[in-house]
């Protein structure tokens, strides 16, 4: 860890909701059929949907889990695709949640996780608020309208969040950093994939515009 950063205090942490008695079926037919679902989608994927690599996210998620180092069970992946990730964190017992601008893919992840048996809830829009413009305003990076009709269909605040997970595109990092401070409380935790199996996990430390890092996962 960082020595520059602060150190956050113990948050109060509560457990992850109940995960399946046997989830390791559920993970199984999840990897078995996203590649298959990917290349149906290949149109979708070659416009700018680039998937997560699924093993190193449950291997992040089950140490979270485990060790305790979220302060609650609530999910939320930006930008949530074909919603792999969100269904993985419900196998693993998170209450886990998705928002995706494109309706095909909303549609595509609903089903992928019924057919996972993942109780992972979806909803078509972006995770910007109104408030979140001025942050966007130098980036390079072309971003929808803010919506908070997304939010609204989960019935899911963006401070509610315990986890945030997503994949910035190169050089979008500090600007979904300082989303992320902008929309989550102290405590809340921030994934990030970085491509080569490599996904960060950081802090929101009360006080400070600068996220705590908790290491590569």
């Amino acid at each position: 860890m960082d020595a520059g950063h602060k150190h956050v205090e113990n948050v109060d942490s509560a457990p992850p909701a109940a995960a399946p008695a046997d989830p390791s079926r559920g993970i199984a037919a999840l990897l078995e059929l996203v590649p298959g679902r990917l290349a149906a989608l290949a149109d979708v994927t070659a416009a700018g949907h680039v998937p997560s690599d699924l093993g190193t996210l449950h291997r992040a998620l089950v140490r979270i889990r485990d060790e305790h180092l979220a302060r609650g069970s609530v999910f939320c992946e930006w930008g949530s695709g074909l919603g792999a990730a969100a269904s993985m964190a419900a196998l693993l017992g998170f209450d886990a949640h998705g928002i995706e601008i494109d309706d095909e893919l909303v549609g595509a992840a609903r089903q992928l996780a019924h057919d996972c048996d993942a109780r992972a809830s979806f909803a078509v829009g972006t995770f910007l608020r109104t408030e979140d413009q001025a942050l966007m305003a130098d980036s390079a990076y072309d971003h929808p309208a803010p919506d908070t009709d997304a939010w609204g269909d989960l019935g899911l605040a963006p401070d509610g969040c315990d986890i945030v997970f997503t994949y910035p595109w190169p050089g979008e990092e500090r600007l979904l950093d300082r989303l992320f401070v902008a929309q989550t409380t102290p405590g809340a935790l921030l994934l990030t994939f970085h491509g080569d199996s490599l996904l960060l996990v950081q802090r929101h430390v009360a006080g400070s515009d600068v996220l705590e890092p908790l290491g590569w996962m």
